[in-house]
């Protein structure tokens, strides 16, 4: 790489000139130090490859495309699951979770109804998760167990809200015609 690096003093601070003598690469030599200097890392992204610049303490692992965030996402939310699902005492709550989430969606578009399976919701939640905060690995099969069978007690409480909700809004539509 065929490259100077020249200082110049000015009255009030020191310039640092750079010359890429007729070469890209001593070219992008130089701007990687120049962005190295600023606290700047010049990486590819994890999931397309492309070249990309992020500041050093916060160092991003995808680029900016919606397409490489959600697949981050995707992977750490898969990656999670995975090791939740080691965990008996997490798996019941993911699964109690993602039940919900599926009953909750059938409701998207009724307001007054979706607030009344929320608060339902989070009345059980707050149980759950106040059994569950006395729970370890180490607890008692039978405590275990119990918090299995609140978990499955809360989903079908939910589904069956969810269910009647539902109908409410199949007969409501029905009187209208």
């Amino acid at each position: 790489m065929d490259c100077s690096l020249y200082r110049v003093h000015d009255d009030s601070r020191n310039i640092s000139l750079y010359v890429a003598n007729d070469s890209i690469l001593s070219l992008l030599d130089i701007y990687s130090d120049i962005m190295s200097d600023a606290g700047r890392l010049i990486t590819n992204c994890e999931n397309c490859g492309q070249l990309m610049i992020t500041k050093r303490s916060n160092a991003s692992l995808t680029c900016g495309r919606t397409t490489c965030k959600k697949e981050r996402l995707y992977k750490a939310n898969d990656d999670y699951k995975k090791r939740a699902m080691a965990d008996p005492i997490k798996e019941a709550y993911l699964n109690f979770d993602n039940k919900c989430r599926s009953y909750r969606k059938k409701l998207l578009g009724y307001p007054d109804l979706l607030e009344k399976y929320n608060k339902a919701f989070d009345e059980r939640r707050e149980k759950i998760r106040a059994f569950k905060s006395g729970l370890t690995v180490n607890s008692s099969t039978k405590d275990i167990d119990r918090y299995n069978q609140m978990c499955f007690d809360a989903c079908q409480d939910l589904q069956d809200l969810s269910k009647r909700l539902k109908a409410k809004i199949e007969q409501n539509t029905q009187n209208k015609h």
